[in-house]
């Protein structure tokens, strides 16, 4: 079996290899919760990952669905339930079975629980299994999975809060700080590049240039000092087409991004002065989406950890723009987990943001994050959103 990763596949193999996986793939360590793991193709190489909190009794509607999006993305599954008790969890008899009559292969089934996984295509089956222990940082696959994800930006948190608070804003003495960054940037006062003196003065737009594409029913606003980020009023995204702007980043925010690109490299932090005047950039919805798009195209840049950076200083009334293009490139790289996180944060700041409505759309539907590039620059109805599964 092989993962699915943004430069080189790791081959893992048994259930300690897929319980490898699991962490690595949704960014945090599942607790109280059923994983179904969807696999594809001869080398049985891994696809979308499904998460859903285990509930008290059977859920026959939540089980079907994930029946659904195992139809959609796999040729065979592995289904794992993460739980502190011996009671078998009622859902997990209702998606085999849910699995059994729609015909899709369970490739295995396991219980967690005390730190160990146990067989449990049926209950029988785990009873009689003693059970294998969970793997931990020092197995093989497992370290080879953290390297993999190390040189993508991502790492693996304790548990869905601390993933939270990975982007979480500015608070305190951050936030002031960040706060008085930001008015500069809205007055136009931007950060320079190293070995320069000064600030850059904004790049007025060139004449004559057509106007880019971008998201529908948003606007392009700038922000006043001390003032909060816009709001923008987006279509409904069941029946709305959108489309993002294939125009190039402006020079001046092009710069930003370059420096923001090598204070990370150079110490694995972007500084204030930078991260405040992207975000402050990004309320023009015509710069969000361009550099969205420039993004979405570079997978192998660290795009990922260079916007959560940036996230991590951006305060809450700020932070739609720039977190709903760092919801998009996390799913871009398989990270479906930062990308819900990174949703809920615009979504706290801004309910009817356009953007962070469409992710949830994309990721309702199940989206294979290999289309996602296709659907930002194409017009894409998206089907009516279920409940998130992360």
């Amino acid at each position: 079996m092989t993962t699915t990763d943004d430069v080189t596949p790791i081959r893992v193999s048994g259930p300690a290899g897929l319980l490898a996986v699991v962490p690595t793939m949704l960014g945090f360590h599942p607790s109280n919760s059923l994983v179904l793991m969807c696999l594809s193709g001869g080398r049985r190489r891994v696809g979308p990952v499904a998460r859903v909190d285990l509930p008290p009794g059977h859920d026959r509607p939540l089980a079907a669905r994930l029946t659904s999006h195992a139809l959609n993305h796999a040729d065979e599954v592995v289904v794992i339930s993460y739980q502190r008790t011996r009671r078998r969890p009622p859902l997990l008899d209702d998606l085999l079975g849910e699995l059994a009559r729609a015909g899709v292969e369970v490739m295995d089934a396991m219980v967690v629980r005390g730190g160990r996984a146990r067989p449990a295509l049926n209950a029988a089956m785990e009873r009689a299994h003693q059970g294998i222990p969970v793997p931990d940082s020092a197995d093989p696959q497992v370290s080879a999975l953290a390297a993999a994800g190390a040189l993508a930006g991502r790492g693996v948190l304790a548990d869905r809060e601390q993933l939270r608070r990975s982007i979480a804003g500015p608070t305190g003495d951050r936030l002031r700080v960040a706060q008085g960054c930001i008015n500069e940037a809205a007055c136009g006062r931007l950060p320079a590049d190293p070995g320069t003196t000064g600030l850059i003065p904004p790049e007025p737009p060139p004449t004559g240039r057509a106007q880019p594409r971008r998201l529908a029913g948003a606007a392009p606003g700038a922000l006043q000092p001390g003032a909060p980020a816009p709001m923008t009023t987006a279509p409904n995204p069941v029946t709305a087409a959108y489309q993002l702007s294939l125009a190039p980043v402006p020079a001046d925010v092009a710069r930003l991004l370059e420096l923001a690109f090598a204070q990370l490299s150079a110490g694995g932090e972007v500084e204030v002065e930078v991260a405040a005047a992207l975000a402050v950039s990004m309320t023009d919805v015509l710069i969000r989406d361009a550099v969205l798009t420039q993004a979405l195209a570079e997978l192998d840049r660290p795009w990922l950890p260079m916007l959560i950076c940036c996230a991590t200083w951006t305060p809450g009334p700020l932070a739609p723009p720039l977190c709903s293009v760092l919801a998009m490139v996390a799913y871009r790289h398989g990270d479906g987990a930062l990308a819900q996180v990174a949703v809920d944060r615009c979504l706290l700041a801004e309910p009817e943001h356009g953007l962070a409505q469409l992710m949830i759309a994309i990721m309702a539907a199940g989206i294979h994050p290999d289309e996602l590039e296709r659907i930002v620059r194409d017009e894409v109805d998206v089907d009516e959103p279920e409940p998130d599964w992360l």
